[in-house]
């Protein structure tokens, strides 16, 4: 497993290294901003490092995708699959690379705008009082506003959810390279597939049971999202295991 998991980190190498140098330029800007009290400086440098934030987790799951249908639809599969290891491990590797990928960049950018808020507050005069204007107009529009413990929380349940996504592509791509392999609109089909099994997901965590503390709710919903994700990860390992035509 330790092998493939470094042969699925040594695939999606570059498109990390371009993230942390976007992120890392976007900080100098911002830094650089803050300490000559550049206003856009800091301005464009904030924004940069929002989108590297949102699109870079965002495309890591996509290319996880692009990366596992690439292997399943071309002669890379040959050499994949015919190395003495089991279906399961394979795309178990694929599932740990980016569940670690996702859960590394969260933390990394969650450091980030902590670092850069508690400079900011230090180094901007005037900052406290637009911090608690900003929380006067917050706590007048909500009645409890969230701690920051509640924020980590909830922006963990959307990393969680994302990689419960991916897993769900992985299915579909499966699908896609062996039940569907050959037929007419075999593509159309595991897309359709993909959105209407993310739907039923979506109703089912509606539905979930609320306790009388949040992070009850928090754990159960983790759990959920976990058992989740594992169960697309084992129905994906079963097919390949049973499916697959090389």
């Amino acid at each position: 497993m330790g092998k493939l998991m470094k042969y699925e980190f040594r695939k999606t190498r570059m498109s990390r290294l371009i993230l942390l140098l976007v992120t890392l330029l976007s900080e100098i800007l911002f830094l650089a901003g803050l300490f000559i009290e550049w206003e856009d400086g800091i301005f464009w440098g904030i924004l940069l490092l929002t989108l590297c934030a949102s699109f870079g987790i965002f495309y890591l799951g996509i290319e996880s995708i692009l990366v596992f249908s690439k292997d399943m639809n071309s002669k890379q599969s040959y050499m994949l699959f015919m190395t003495p290891q089991n279906s399961y491990r394979i795309l178990g590797a694929k599932v740990l690379e980016n569940l670690i990928s996702i859960i590394a960049a969260g933390f990394l950018f969650g450091l980030i705008a902590f670092a850069d808020a508690s400079l900011a507050i230090i180094r901007l005069d005037g900052l406290n009082q637009l911090v608690e204007r900003l929380h006067y107009i917050l706590k007048s529009m909500f009645q409890d506003l969230p701690s920051w413990p509640e924020v980590a929380a909830a922006v963990a349940l959307v990393l969680l959810g994302w990689f419960m996504t991916i897993t769900i592509g992985y299915l579909a791509v499966t699908l896609s390279a062996t039940v569907l392999a050959g037929k007419r609109f075999s593509g159309l089909i595991s897309f359709v597939l993909f959105l209407v099994i993310s739907w039923l997901v979506e109703v089912i965590m509606r539905y979930l049971p609320n306790f009388q503390t949040l992070t009850m709710d928090y754990i159960l919903e983790y759990t959920v999202t976990l058992l989740f994700s594992a169960a697309f990860y084992l129905i994906s390992g079963w097919i390949l295991e049973r499916k697959l035509s090389l």
